[in-house]
């Protein structure tokens, strides 16, 4: 049913429903900030599907899931770089920083992981 929908009506549903989460007068859950950023990156607007991206991953930072804080950094840098001039500094730099404690975060959980003994 989803592939039988035009492009262009798939695009503008996901960018509507990207501005209703994000503008309805309550903030959104940050839970749903993966799902917003997926929206946002399906309606054709990278600078803010990296922005969401970028609090999804900060939340799965907070979650301690490390590999889908990374996958988020990945994907926000992603958009960030095939979309640079687009995308305003700060931005930027928000994605930069969260990459950096993904990885840092991931590489000690890696290496605390293969210390444990195995049986």
């Amino acid at each position: 049913m989803y592939d039988g929908v035009p492009v262009d009506v798939r695009t503008r549903r996901h960018r509507r429903i990207a501005r209703i989460l994000t503008e309805a007068p309550v903030q959104p859950e940050p839970d749903l900030a993966a799902e917003i950023a997926v929206h946002f990156e399906r309606g054709g607007d990278a600078p803010q599907a990296a922005r969401y991206y970028v609090l999804a991953a900060r939340r799965s930072l907070a979650l301690c899931a490390d590999d889908d804080a990374l996958a988020q950094t990945q994907r926000a840098l992603d958009l960030a770089t095939t979309r640079a001039a687009a995308m305003k500094p700060p931005c930027c730099a928000n994605v930069s920083r969260t990459a950096a404690a993904s990885a840092l975060r991931s590489s000690k959980t890696s290496r605390k992981q293969s210390d444990w003994p195995r049986k």
